[in-house]
């Protein structure tokens, strides 16, 4: 017996696509990267806010249980090698703005807002705010593509600590 599987075509997105990912840049104010063996990462913790309540990430049965990884950037231009912070917005909340916490320590927190596109089973970040600032869109990431900063590696910001 033969059975093929597939993704059906819905509003012009096929099959599924699964772009949750945000890549941060985490400097200090000269510039040096604070994800240097790992030092800036001891410690976080990542929380989602649903329904209002924070939420801490912890998901002992996957690999990556927190929802966040340190990983070198592998594309090309001013970021080639360096590690970067991945995490993962929120997709639990079906809400098409999201917000997650990235808690460094007891005192130090940001706030990403996450805007999703939602089509079919489809889902990607549109837009990403730091701290109620704008500092991703589409047309952000494009500008970088085009001058060189980053290549294939969307969702790219920086923040400073």
């Amino acid at each position: 017996m033969l059975m093929i599987g597939g993704c059906k075509k819905e509003n012009g997105v096929d099959g599924v696509v699964m772009e949750a990912d945000i890549n941060l840049y985490v400097v200090d104010e000269n510039g040096k990267n604070l994800l240097k063996d790992g030092q800036k990462a001891d410690g976080l913790r990542l929380y989602y806010i649903v329904d209002g309540v924070e939420k801490e990430v912890w998901n002992p049965n996957l690999d990556n249980e927190r929802n966040f990884s340190i990983e070198n950037y592998q594309g090309e231009g001013k970021y080639k090698g360096e590690p970067l912070l991945k995490v993962v917005a929120n997709t639990i909340d079906q809400a098409t703005t999201t917000k997650l916490l990235l808690k460094w320590n007891d005192s130090t927190v940001d706030t990403l807002t996450t805007e999703l596109t939602r089509k079919g089973s489809s889902l990607w970040v549109t837009n990403i705010w730091l701290n109620g600032d704008i500092v991703w869109t589409p047309e952000i990431g494009k500008e970088k593509y085009n001058n060189g900063e980053i290549t294939g590696l969307p969702n790219l910001i920086q923040i400073v600590k």
